[in-house]
């Protein structure tokens, strides 16, 4: 038994290679090249080429046998299994676009029906597929043998083929249409084609003209679906979730409180600092309720004097991003003002090549509009600064949702879960102040005045370098001083004091304006 096959520099679904790009008959034992060649014809129409063995009219046709496999019959006596061909029809290449690439592979269904040959039946001689619709006709019969012809070793570009008038016909959804010398018609006719085959239809249902059609519909449906469910970065539409490299990139963790900062370099909402260029001054908070899905934002109000801006800077080493070097990232935030031409998004990364990127400015008609910036990080970066705000000319502004993703396609905003926004925000800053429950403390017994005591404070989270770590406010004592803080690694930092005279001793933050920071910004 000979397989008709299709083959190609590709991969099917399973992962199978598929090599070569001509549709041959071969012998499944030796594996030559047998004499016949599957082909077809301008006229559309599926044939042989040095034939093999047809009915006494030279006729054909597809039917599903008891194995459920798609054979192609070449015997008149009811269309039986003998002198049969296996047609391979693999899944096409999922990378490729469809409107040019869904080009002489038709996807195999998992499984049409549950019908046997005999269910199926034989396809009748007296039908065929009309010129726009299938319909039964005359014995010339639904796929005809042409003479052999230079279009034998066409490869397949296309599956369908599009008429004059603009719409399928119907006869090439019945047979498999090689055109290479019309791609840009077949590219319309398979988009047209997409549009208008629906549902999926997973049945043979009875082997008619009308089955025949819901058939090959239901193997470009499978196509179809292989193509439209597997996408490189460059064909994804900005609502496709991806991850966020930024910390607090929603602007909804406010450690230090809700504002207002207004000094060179201090942070605002977690991770988010002040840039100020010569003499600008701005007023940096927290905005409650007012973004475009009425959560919290940034908000700021700025006098210009040189170019400034509120950034958020990844450090590649420090930060273990160095997987980000030469790679393409895309910026988005959303951004409100009523002023035009005073804010918008940036990119600025360092490196051999480094530069400023900027997105389109913010039209200034009060409205949240989405701006976006891409860059490729030089090879030799340590730095990518991300201006949520890149601020030209004296406004008030607000920013919410800002996303920094790998690819070249920028992405909505996607929500971390508060404990996975909070735990980002803990690498970098955590404090205890404004907790009342009088933590940290220390306890301590000593023989008489000038006793040493002291404990370990382990932080929340890790953090990426030793830690700046601070005392806030004055501690409530008994029989010791304040305490001294003393070294700070990247997991935990010690803190002691000392007695005034024997006996117990106690230190401990009583106030909510009471406790310790711990701020680690590489």
């Amino acid at each position: 038994m000979a397989r008709a096959h299709y083959q190609d520099t590709v991969q099917d679904r399973e992962g199978n290679a598929i090599s070569g790009a001509s549709v041959r008959v071969l012998d499944p034992a030796t594996g030559l090249l047998l004499g016949a060649t599957l082909y077809v014809a301008d006229t559309g129409v599926l044939t042989l080429a040095n034939p093999l063995t047809t009915d006494s009219t030279g006729h054909f046709a597809f039917y599903l046998d008891t194995a459920q496999r798609v054979r192609l019959s070449t015997t008149a006596a009811g269309w039986s299994s003998a002198s049969t061909l296996d047609v391979d029809v693999p899944i096409p290449p999922t990378s490729y676009a469809l409107a040019t690439d869904l080009t002489g592979h038709i996807g195999n269904l998992a499984n049409p029906h549950a019908v046997t040959a005999a269910q199926a039946g034989a396809i009748p001689m007296t039908q065929k597929a009309a010129a726009s619709g299938v319909a039964a006709l005359n014995a010339s019969s639904l796929v005809v043998q042409d003479p052999a012809s230079a279009d034998t070793e066409r490869n397949p570009n296309t599956i369908v083929k599009r008429n004059a008038g603009g719409d399928i016909d119907a006869r090439y959804l019945t047979s498999v249409y090689s055109m290479t010398t019309e791609a840009e018609s077949n590219s319309t006719g398979v988009s047209r084609l997409v549009g208008k085959i629906g549902a999926d239809l997973t049945a043979m249902r009875s082997v008619s003209a009308a089955g025949v059609y819901d058939f090959i519909k239901s193997l470009l449906d499978a196509a179809y679906s292989a193509i439209t469910h597997t996408h490189s970065n460059s064909t994804l539409t900005a609502d496709v979730a991806r991850s966020n490299l930024l910390t607090n990139g929603g602007f909804q963790t406010w450690q230090r409180g809700g504002g207002w900062f207004t000094a060179q370099n201090a942070y605002s909402a977690d991770r988010w600092q002040i840039f100020l260029g010569g003499t600008s001054t701005i007023q940096v908070g927290k905005s409650l309720d007012n973004g475009p899905s009425r959560e919290n934002t940034l908000n700021g109000m700025y006098t210009h004097n040189a170019n400034s801006g509120v950034i958020q800077t990844l450090k590649l080493t420090t930060d273990g991003l160095l997987e980000l070097r030469g790679r393409t990232v895309s910026f988005s935030v959303y951004l409100w003002t009523g002023t035009a031409n005073a804010v918008r998004a940036a990119v600025q990364t360092d490196g051999t090549g480094g530069a400023t990127t900027y997105s389109a400015y913010h039209t200034g008609a009060s409205t949240w509009q989405r701006l976006s910036v891409t860059v490729t990080v030089p090879d030799t970066a340590t730095t990518i600064t991300v201006y949520t705000a890149y601020l030209t000319a004296s406004c008030t502004f607000y920013a919410a949702q800002a996303m920094l993703t790998v690819g070249s396609v920028a992405a909505d905003y996607v929500p971390l879960h508060p404990a996975d926004d909070l735990e980002r925000c803990l690498r970098y800053y955590e404090t205890t102040v404004g907790d009342p429950a009088g933590v940290p403390s220390i306890r301590g017994n000593g023989a008489g005045a000038g006793t040493q005591f002291g404990g370990t404070f382990f932080y929340r989270a890790v953090k990426p370098v030793p830690p700046t770590f601070t005392r806030v406010g004055t501690w409530t004592v008994s029989n010791c001083n304040q305490p001294t803080l003393g070294a700070a690694g990247r997991y935990a930092a010690d803190f002691y004091t000392t007695t005034l005279a024997a006996g117990a001793a106690l230190t401990w933050a009583s106030s909510t304006a009471d406790g310790v920071t711990v701020e680690a910004n590489p």
